[in-house]
């Protein structure tokens, strides 16, 4: 009586202990259940007392109740199979092994088919679709979506994953990650030197970020990460603050070449350069923090104060320093970023040929003033700047000077017959 009372207690406290909500190990509990049920069993012998203790009754009441544990327990692998929610289905295959124990005594009423065959039979569908998955998680590394890759692996019965599969999977990972930041790498070394003189970088910063991206991905995906050696995953770690540094490095070479450029007038091209530099920093917010912040607001603000500088330069009167900054070229300079709808450039051209105008004039009218026997040498100061003038203000100014010259004479030639005169 005392193994009917236990083995009752036992199997009240088998169905809770086997769900699979429940802590611990199924295989334990119906383990101790088997026992219960052998020591049942071999009461059977003495029929007396297999009749007293209501043997035969107790059996044909918990021979329904594993049948219905069976029906549902399939019932449920079935619904998880369907939806794909392949961790409970897991579980469920190992409690339907657990109770693999029970289809001896249950023999009448399975017939072949208890627990064991349905798990057996389980385990080959599930084995098939791990395999499916498994060619899914290697197609979704070679594409580098390691997003689904994840989701994928997460699918995959670690014990129906052969360890030939699962150093396959590790492989072709570690390669794909090490590939990904190897073009990336190269793709920052391309734009050395590129920044700020390419056009159109987008698509090379486009694939850029995308690569950073997957890597932050990889990063945040513990089942991806156990499966990289310890090295591999201190070269993803380092990757993003890698990059950054090598981009800092490179914008700031971009800006120093933009300032050569502001600083020897070639306008347009520290233009473009710093708008082609803007752009791919504009592309990169997010991903990139300049390291030479110092720099960029320098080069920025000297770009933002170009328009007053330049017209500092011809503050002073003196058209003899035109030599030295000849305002010939720096207008055509200006004159050609300005077509290109460079506002402030038009501003400067315009300013700048003002003065240039201005000073001239100014020049002119001081050798009309000056005593005779300096105008000669103030006319030739003037004939030698005349060649800085751009083309369109040489023709005025040198009829102007011509027309001094000839002034020139004529009042030397006056002196010298009223001197003649005089000496007579």
């Amino acid at each position: 009586m005392n193994t009917v009372i236990f083995l009752i207690r036992k199997y009240v406290e088998f169905k809770h202990e086997i769900s699979i909500d429940a802590e611990g190990d199924p295989f334990q509990y119906s383990h101790d259940l088997e026992m219960r049920l052998h020591e049942l069993s071999s009461l059977s012998k003495f029929i007396r007392v297999f009749q007293c203790m209501d043997g035969t009754e107790k059996v044909e009441h918990w021979l329904p109740e594993f049948v219905d544990y069976h029906r549902t327990l399939s019932g449920k692998t079935e619904e998880c199979r369907v939806s794909s929610n392949n961790r409970e289905l897991r579980d469920r295959l190992i409690i339907a092994q657990a109770l693999g124990c029970l289809d001896r005594f249950c023999v009448a009423v399975f017939a072949g088919n208890g627990f064991g065959a349905w798990y057996r039979q389980c385990q080959v569908e599930v084995t098939k679709e791990s395999r499916e998955v498994y060619k899914a998680v290697l197609n979704y590394i070679y594409k580098g979506d390691y997003a689904n890759a994840d989701i994928a692996l997460s699918d995959i019965d670690d014990r129906s994953l052969s360890e030939k599969d699962l150093k396959q999977i590790k492989h072709e990972l570690k390669s794909s990650l090490n590939k990904l930041m190897k073009d990336t790498k190269s793709i920052v070394n391309w734009l050395d030197g590129k920044i700020e003189r390419e056009e159109d970088n987008r698509n090379q910063v486009t694939i850029m970020k995308e690569n950073i991206d997957k890597v932050q991905i990889v990063l945040n995906k513990e089942g991806l990460l156990e499966l990289l050696d310890d090295k591999t995953q201190n070269d993803l770690r380092s990757f993003d603050n890698g990059i950054n540094e090598q981009l800092s490095k490179i914008s700031s070479k971009g800006l120093r070449s933009i300032k050569d450029f502001m600083n020897a007038d070639s306008f347009s091209e520290a233009e473009q350069g710093m708008e082609n530099l803007s752009c791919v920093q504009r592309e990169l917010a997010g991903y990139y923090t300049s390291n030479f912040v110092a720099d960029e607001s320098e080069v920025r603000k000297k770009s933002d104060s170009i328009v007053s500088d330049i017209s500092k330069r011809y503050d002073s009167e003196d058209i003899n320093s035109d030599a030295a900054n000849p305002p010939k070229d720096l207008l055509a300079k200006l004159k050609q970023v300005a077509a290109h709808g460079g506002a402030r450039f038009n501003q400067a051209f315009t300013s700048t040929l003002g003065k240039i105008r201005q000073n001239f004039s100014q020049a002119i009218e001081s050798v009309r003033g000056a005593p005779l026997d300096k105008r000669s040498a103030k006319i030739r100061s003037l004939n030698s700047a005349l060649c800085f003038l751009p083309e369109d203000l040489q023709a005025p100014f040198k009829l102007q000077n011509d027309e001094l010259s000839k002034l020139l004479a004529d009042e030397e030639n006056t002196q010298k017959r009223n001197l003649n005169i005089a000496l007579i």
